[in-house]
């Protein structure tokens, strides 16, 4: 794979489902080509099973990229879950980090991934996501995966309704959000 390579700065990781670049391949310079390893980065990165973000420090753009997904029963058909937040459900491999949809004017400051999900702060201390909500963790209340949001969507039921996010993490099928109160609240 590309880590073998040695002396080349990666961009992105895991060559076989289309999450990698080298630094300089077409389109990188968009996202911030060089400055990729800066320490402002170092904390805005996130990469799931099939999907890679990161935000652009220079105006808190999320960036997204990554390889399709195999739904059950539909053996060879790939699909951009919406996990890529970029309006997309299905079609090539997206090889070039291009900016999350439907966040314009949100200061993005952290973003996690999940398995087939995906979670954006912003730093107005709200929470979007994005992907395949399977066991609720989108948190739009889709708990089988049947409604999956190709765009960004503001998590605000529940206890986020009133509460300031701080921080976001992403497991396989669950979302943890920390509030300045000091909650962890899951869904």
């Amino acid at each position: 794979g590309l880590g073998e390579r040695l002396g080349e700065r990666l961009v992105m990781g895991g060559e076989k489902r289309g999450v990698a670049a080298l630094e300089g391949a077409e389109g990188v310079d968009a996202f911030g080509g060089g400055e990729l390893w800066d320490e402002a980065y170092r904390a805005t990165l996130a990469a799931g099973e099939w999907q890679t973000l990161a935000i652009r420090p220079s105006d808190e753009v999320a960036f997204s990229w990554g390889a399709g997904h195999h739904l059950p029963g539909e053996a060879g058909r790939q699909y951009h879950l919406p996990l890529l937040g970029q309006g997309k459900l299905s079609g090539e491999c997206v090889r070039i980090p291009a900016p999350v949809v439907s966040m314009s004017g949100v200061h993005v400051i952290e973003v996690a991934a999940g398995t087939m999900h995906t979670l954006l702060l912003g730093a107005c201390g709200r929470v979007w996501s994005c992907g395949i909500g399977k066991h609720g963790a989108c948190g739009h209340g889709d708990t089988h995966g049947t409604m999956p949001c190709t765009e960004p969507v503001q998590v605000a039921g529940g206890d986020l309704k009133q509460a300031r996010a701080v921080q976001v993490a992403a497991g396989d099928f669950h979302s943890l959000v920390l509030t300045s109160e000091g909650h962890v609240l899951s869904f």
